[in-house]
């Protein structure tokens, strides 16, 4: 077998690119989560500090027989109240950033409050796709979409607080550009 690498060498093109020239992600216009996540992020968070406030007033009951200090409770209540109150925050908040767009070859998703971030995944990625509820989420109505690639046995996307419906619907699409992809 007799290669010419002159003909390889001329043929191969790498060129620069800058950064100016790219598209900006924030031309993307990001879809809000359904507003009922909201709704079940506040409940599922009252639930959990409603539960950390009994197992803490229990705590206190039986550190009541060895006779702490009152300023000890006083500063496990302000804790408690405190990380409530930080926790309320972020549901609210969060829900204002958060956000999906679908492109043409890929998916994107922003997060976080303190802390942000934009997760692209492209579609010739995706090994497959899948939709999650709990209870929280079936009671409204809501679903999340985990998308799985090569490589991972956890989920590498996962998009919060979509309907049922839009949920399906993200999912049947790319699947369908998995197969798409795949065939071509």
């Amino acid at each position: 077998m007799n290669i010419n690498y002159s003909e390889t060498m001329t043929s191969f093109s790498n060129k620069q690119m800058t950064t100016e020239s790219l598209p900006a992600v924030q031309q993307v216009v990001f879809e809000k989560l359904d507003s009922r996540f909201k709704k079940s992020q506040l409940i599922s968070t009252v639930l959990f500090f409603t539960v950390m406030l009994m197992i803490l007033f229990a705590a206190i009951l039986y550190a009541s027989q060895f006779h702490i200090s009152v300023i000890w409770y006083v500063l496990a209540c302000t804790l408690w109240l405190i990380l409530f109150s930080v926790s309320i925050f972020y549901v609210f908040k969060s829900y204002d950033y958060e956000g999906y767009a679908l492109r043409e070859k890929d998916i994107l998703y922003q997060s976080g409050v303190f802390f942000r971030s934009i997760v692209i995944v492209p579609f010739k990625r995706v090994q497959h796709c899948e939709i999650q509820q709990g209870p929280i989420d079936r009671y409204f109505g809501l679903g999340n979409l985990l998308l799985y690639t090569a490589g991972g046995s956890s989920s590498d996307l996962i998009v919060n607080g979509l309907s049922y419906d839009t949920a399906l619907i993200l999912k049947e699409t790319i699947t369908q550009k998995i197969v798409l992809d795949e065939g071509a």
